[in-house]
């Protein structure tokens, strides 16, 4: 974990309208660090069409058992916690397929998946899906990241 994702990177995606709010073009900046051995803080800030945003995820990995957790709190008004499975081949392409607890925003029920994908060293893209209650999960748009060079 700490070999790929410490440090600086930037981000844009553009999203449709969900249960989690209007849609539109969201980008910004997210910084990893370390904790301790297995644990990591993610730091988000970022910019969208309805105005300012950040996130800070709590993150725990344990390589042996090639699971990750998290916590993730988002200014918008909603948090929730997720667990991965982490996949990878020989090829080098690795994912994250975390999958979120029912959580409640604005009245509603909330499930959220979101499936990162590891393939470059200076790139990685989150896939996005939501559901409102026991309904189908939506693909929204991707996240993509770039990291930023020291």
């Amino acid at each position: 974990f700490e070999k790929y994702f410490l440090g600086r990177w930037t981000f844009e995606a553009d999203a449709p309208d969900s249960v989690l709010g209007p849609g539109g073009v969201s980008n910004g900046t997210v910084t990893y660090r370390k904790l301790a051995d297995g644990f990591y803080e993610a730091s988000v800030e970022g910019k969208s069409e309805t105005g300012p945003f950040t996130i800070v995820e709590s993150i725990a990995y344990d390589v042996d058992a090639q699971m990750a957790f998290r916590h993730v709190t988002d200014s918008r008004g909603y948090s929730y916690v997720q667990k991965a499975r982490v996949g990878g081949n020989i090829g080098g392409d690795y994912r994250l397929f975390f999958e979120s607890a029912p959580f409640t925003f604005k009245g509603k029920q909330v499930r959220l998946n979101h499936t990162i994908y590891l393939a470059a060293p200076l790139t990685f893209r989150t896939d996005v899906e939501v559901a409102e209650g026991a309904g189908p999960f939506v693909h929204m748009s991707p996240w993509r990241y770039r990291r930023v060079r020291p």
